[in-house]
This record gives structure tokens, C-alpha cells and sequence, in this order.
């Protein structure tokens, strides 16, 4: 499952923000591929709505959602409760 989410994840990066493949497979943080605040804002709620969940105010403030592996941590530990 975490490939999965993993590889959509990627792919709507790709899609949405005009960051190559190569790149992301160099980097996961997402500021450092060079996504601005508003970017990381509209993926967090894509993926909300895409799986059907809600990140804490605490994931949000603490950054626990700035780089794509940790972005797949997030989403299974909600789908899995």
C-alpha cells in the first residue's frame, strides 16, 4: 500500500507542480524540490480529499508534512485507524 501512495503521490507532484521525475527521485523534501508554502497547502488538501481524511493541527505545525515519505506515514497511519 505505501508504494502505492507513494507512486500517486509522485505522480500528482509531477502533474500539479511542474517537478520532474528525476528530481524527485533525488529529493523528498518538498521545499527543497522547490514548492512554495501554497503548493505544500494545495497538496495536503488534495490528499485529504483524495483518501478521505483529516491531518491534525499538530502534523501541520510541527512540519510533519514536508517531504513525501513522511506525507505516506501521515496517510496510512489515518486510513488505518
Amino acid at each position: 500500500m505505501e508504494d502505492q501512495i507513494k507512486q500517486n503521490l509522485k505522480k500528482y507532484i509531477v502533474e500539479q507542480f511542474d517537478i520532474s521525475e528525476e528530481k524527485l527521485e533525488k529529493e523528498e523534501n518538498l521545499y527543497l524540490l522547490g514548492m512554495m508554502p501554497r503548493d505544500v497547502v494545495r497538496l495536503i488538501l488534495e490528499i485529504e480529499k483524495e483518501y478521505g481524511i483529516h491531518f491534525t493541527e499538530t502534523e501541520l505545525a510541527d512540519n510533519k508534512l514536508d517531504s513525501i515519505s513522511n506525507i505516506v506515514l501521515a496517510i496510512r497511519k489515518h486510513v488505518h485507524k
